[in-house]
């Protein structure tokens, strides 16, 4: 059996001699301290996790809206001061590719042509260097000078449809003028 000791410290107030005791009194400070530890964590990390969500809400509804696409003018006067050959097919092709620039893989890849990677949908950081991409493709693989470019599509089985290039040709396309040398 524990004895238990008090000492009377004045008025009536008895102070516990015990040591387990006052262990035990120490432990239960202890933990009363943790847990408001913890309140005062949670309270601030409620706070953190709250902005954290704002945040991601923001971002979310800024990827919910749609990107501007640019316009056919934009893009033609593109391929036509990058220098690529047949500027006119070249843009019937990118309309051609994302459906008048709406695709998904246009939207949310900047990809006007389609281009794939090990079936994969390419991924550019905007339409602009698609447009480059295309220019170093059309360099390596546009090897036969003076050849039709609709034959040269054919060649080299741009597409799969057979009737790619009937499509090509029956879009109604209006561009004008190009100044490369505007800014």
């Amino acid at each position: 059996m524990q004895k238990i000791y008090f000492e009377e410290i004045g008025s009536g107030l008895f102070r516990c001699l015990e040591i387990n005791i006052i262990i035990n009194v120490l432990m239960a400070a202890i933990v009363i301290i943790f847990a408001k530890t913890l309140w005062l964590i949670k309270k601030h990390l409620s706070f953190v996790l709250l902005f954290v969500f704002l945040n991601l809400m923001s971002a979310g509804l800024a990827a919910q809206q749609p990107p501007k696409t640019p316009s056919v003018q934009e893009v033609y006067s593109y391929i036509v001061c990058a220098g690529i050959k047949f500027p006119d097919i070249v843009l019937r092709q990118a309309i051609w590719e994302t459906g008048w620039f709406k695709s998904k893989h246009m939207i949310h890849k900047n990809n006007l042509f389609g281009f794939r990677h090990s079936k994969k949908y390419m991924s550019f950081t905007n339409w602009n260097e698609c447009v480059d991409y295309y220019k170093s493709w059309q360099l390596r693989q546009y090897t036969r000078e003076g050849e039709d470019y609709y034959a040269f599509l054919i060649r080299i089985k741009y597409a799969q449809s057979k009737k790619y290039i009937e499509c090509l040709k029956s879009l109604n396309v209006k561009t004008a003028k190009v100044n490369c040398n505007e800014k």
